[in-house]
């Protein structure tokens, strides 16, 4: 399954927007944002942007969105 552009876009906004804390479990903000869980741990694993600074990878949607459309085009090709 691939979702659209526009889905995906929507989608990394609202995880933003429904985890402005590592506190928040999947769980939680799975239900935020009526996705399974599964599927929240595997956007945040495939597209957390690690720094060398910093002890744990943080989400960033600019980031993810720029890696979601990077894979896309490889798909294409």
């Amino acid at each position: 399954w691939r979702a659209s552009r526009t889905s995906q876009a929507g989608f990394s906004d609202g995880l933003e927007l429904a985890a402005p804390c590592l506190c928040c479990s999947f769980r939680n903000i799975a239900g935020a944002l009526q996705r399974d869980p599964s599927t929240i741990s595997r956007e945040i694993r495939r597209n957390a942007t690690h720094y060398a600074r910093k002890p744990q990878p943080r989400y960033v949607p600019s980031k993810a969105q720029e890696q979601a459309n990077g894979r896309s085009l490889e798909a294409d090709r």
